[in-house]
Formats: C-alpha cells, sequence, structure tokens
C-alpha cells in the first residue's frame, strides 16, 4: 500500500489487516479454494444475556476498556509463536467444525466420507445419474443430498473445486485425489457408513 504523509516521501508498506466479523449466524463466505478457511479462526459465543441483565452502556464500557484488554492479551502470550498456536488449535478445533457445517452445506456432506492414499473409491459422476448412482459416485450423492435438506446445489465444477477444503476441514489425512478412467473420474473419497447416509438422504 502506498502511504503519503504529510512532509514527509510518500512510501509503500504492507499492512497487516485483522478484520473482526460478529454476527447472530455464521457468517457464509463463496469462496471454496481454502484462501479464507485458511485464514479464518471462530469462537462461538453461544450464551444468550437474559434481557433483564443487559447493559445499556455496555459498548461504552468496553471502548473505555480496550486498552486493558489488550494488555492483558499480550501478557497472556508474551510469546507470539504461542499465540499463534492457540489460534491454530482454535481454527481447527470441533466447535469451529460444527460452526462450518451450519455456514457451509458442503462441509456438512463430507461429514460422511474419508479419503485413502489410493484412487480406489467414489466416481465423480455428473448430475443425470439419478439416486441409484449413490452408492458409487459422489455427485449424485451431493444431490440427493440437497435435495433431502431442501438447499440449493452447487453446479459440478464448483462442487469439485470445494472438495478438497470441505475434506480438510474434517481432518482428513490423505489429499483429495482423483484420476480419469475409462467409466469416468475416480476419486479416494469413501463412505463412513453408506447405508447411515442413505437413511438420512432417501428416508
Amino acid at each position: 500500500m502506498r502511504v503519503n504523509p504529510k512532509h514527509k516521501k510518500p512510501f509503500f508498506t504492507k499492512i497487516t489487516a485483522l478484520i473482526i466479523l460478529i454476527n447472530n449466524e455464521p457468517c457464509r463466505f463463496t469462496e471454496r479454494a481454502g484462501g479464507v478457511d485458511r485464514r479464518r479462526v471462530i469462537f462461538d459465543f453461544k450464551k444468550v444475556v437474559p434481557e433483564s441483565e443487559r447493559d445499556p452502556t455496555f459498548t461504552e464500557k468496553i471502548m473505555l476498556e480496550v486498552g486493558g484488554i489488550i494488555r492483558k492479551v499480550l501478557d497472556t502470550f508474551p510469546d507470539s509463536l504461542e499465540a499463534k498456536k492457540a489460534l491454530n488449535t482454535q481454527m481447527n478445533s470441533q466447535e469451529a467444525l460444527e460452526v462450518k457445517k451450519l455456514s457451509d452445506p458442503l462441509t456438512d456432506f463430507f461429514e460422511h466420507f474419508y479419503t485413502t492414499e489410493q484412487i480406489d473409491g467414489l466416481f465423480v459422476g455428473v448430475a443425470n445419474m439419478g439416486v441409484d448412482k449413490i452408492r458409487t459416485h459422489i455427485y449424485p450423492a451431493y444431490l440427493a443430498y440437497t435435495r433431502a435438506m431442501n438447499i440449493s446445489e452447487l453446479g459440478l465444477g464448483n462442487f469439485v473445486i470445494g472438495i478438497e477444503q470441505a475434506l480438510k476441514q474434517h481432518g482428513n489425512q490423505h489429499d483429495f485425489m482423483k484420476k480419469h478412467t475409462k467409466t469416468g473420474r475416480r476419486t479416494n473419497i469413501h463412505f463412513k457408513d453408506f447405508d447411515s447416509f442413505k437413511n438420512e438422504v432417501l428416508n
């Protein structure tokens, strides 16, 4: 960023920004290449303050205490690497995953799957295959899931782009892989429990 201070020579600098988003429901992001997910730390504050205990001057009080709050954080983490480690732990926590599942149906869908070293799992498939292919093809399985949940589906291209991020969110040991075969694109993705998934989306 170019900075042009008064009475000084302009210069370029890199500004590291921290953005805090606060909402009553999980924020939804359409970017699926992992750029947002690698930088997002989620804290879920579930406790609802009763109406009788709410302080109308709470915001003003917090503003007066900002300096003290920052000082406490700095004192708690004198080593920046320890602070980063704590943020990484929270980023990959079960609490954060549950929020992601609420905000992104693709994350929720991929809770039903795991990956292996070999590309011997489900085929990708296409939209017009029907429910009889959900055992062997992951895109028809996804479409069955979206119909069961009454939500909008991703097109095939965006679905495939989002697979890697969704699998990583669930801590799968092996990266997503696929290859072209004579019978279609095959992956290293497997159902954890197909019968349980089938009962959820078809019954």
